[in-house]
């Protein structure tokens, strides 16, 4: 899957990606209750739809005044991943 989210950032996704062990993995620690879980859960998220390359552009994108937001980085993978969960491409 390739889209656009509403910022401009163009990705693509491998449609498969949701009947892989470590996406769904990384998705129930995303909802742990524990914050350290929780936290590499989110970014092993990120780093699983984007791969390092995808990632390091991601930042990039969203980098402000040196930083990268935590609040931007959030938007743009739930928009990801609700195209995928929809398997509707996203076009700005």
């Amino acid at each position: 899957m390739t889209g656009i989210t509403s910022s401009g950032f163009e990705f693509e996704i491998n449609d498969n990606i949701k009947e892989d062990w470590r996406f769904l993995k990384a998705v129930a620690m995303a909802d742990s209750t524990d914050e350290s879980d929780q936290i590499k859960g989110y970014t092993d998220i990120v780093t699983i739809l984007l791969g390092s390359a995808g990632e390091k552009r991601l930042m990039k994108h969203v980098e402000q005044d040196g930083i990268v937001p935590v609040k931007a980085i959030n938007q743009e993978v739930l928009e990801m991943i609700k195209a995928l969960k929809t398997d509707k491409e996203i076009k700005k």
